[in-house]
């Protein structure tokens, strides 16, 4: 990978931390004033649990990734210690397998 399109795909994983950050901080904006009814409460809190954990786990996958890219890990597999095709990179900029060892652990 070279050092463009590794800064490239740090711009990229950058912009996505911050998207979610918003996301998150409207989400918390919208139920600083939850509803008084504890029934719409806790239909509320189901209905929105999931994405937050789902939000969650992109921020901390994608702020991994940004490590790896600053301490010059990023684009190796973790599994067999090739380099990670950039394209896979750039449609998966948090991955840390090859597609080969993807595959594998998938059982594909």
């Amino acid at each position: 990978m070279t050092r463009e399109e590794l800064h490239s795909v740090e711009q990229e994983i950058e912009r996505e931390i911050e998207e979610i950050g918003q996301s998150m901080d409207r989400w918390r904006e919208f139920h600083a004033d939850e509803r008084e009814d504890p029934e719409d409460f806790v239909r509320e809190y189901h209905a929105s649990h999931g994405w937050l954990r789902r939000m969650n786990d992109r921020l901390l996958e994608l702020q991994v990734a940004l490590r790896r890219i600053r301490e010059g890990g990023y684009g190796v597999c973790e599994e067999c210690g090739e380099d990670i095709a950039v394209q896979r990179l750039r449609a998966a900029p948090a991955a840390r397998y090859c597609i080969a060892c993807a595959r594998a652990a998938e059982g594909v």
